[in-house]
């Protein structure tokens, strides 16, 4: 007896997706998250060293929990996160100034 499958998936369906996807991502741990973001952005020119430092901080951050929030990534710490913020805010900041190594993906944990 031929079954007849859907067009879309159920919600069960897409739940289990959502959930081996959080388990992949679960498995998954960045060595040296502080190596790895000075290697993506320590060369970003942003108009200001301090902003470069700053950028390479947030990222190491970020990387060593990629799904926590931006208040957790700052551990809690109101001056980082409103610095942060700031920073994803400031005029001549953008995805072009990270540099070519950012854009690119090069360097990235595999």
């Amino acid at each position: 007896m031929a079954r007849l499958s859907r067009a879309t998936p159920s919600c069960e369906e897409e739940e289990d997706k959502h959930t081996a996807k959080e388990n992949l991502m679960d498995g998954w741990k960045l060595t040296d998250p502080l190596a790895w973001a000075q290697e993506m952005f320590g060369a970003a020119e942003l108009g200001d060293p301090r902003r470069t430092r700053r950028l390479v901080r947030v990222a190491a951050q970020m990387a060593a929990d990629p799904q926590g929030s931006l208040p957790r990534e700052m551990g809690g710490n109101w001056a980082a996160l409103k610095a942060a913020y700031r920073l994803v805010r400031a005029d001549g900041v953008n995805t072009s100034a990270g540099g070519a190594r950012a854009r690119s993906g090069a360097g990235g944990a595999r």
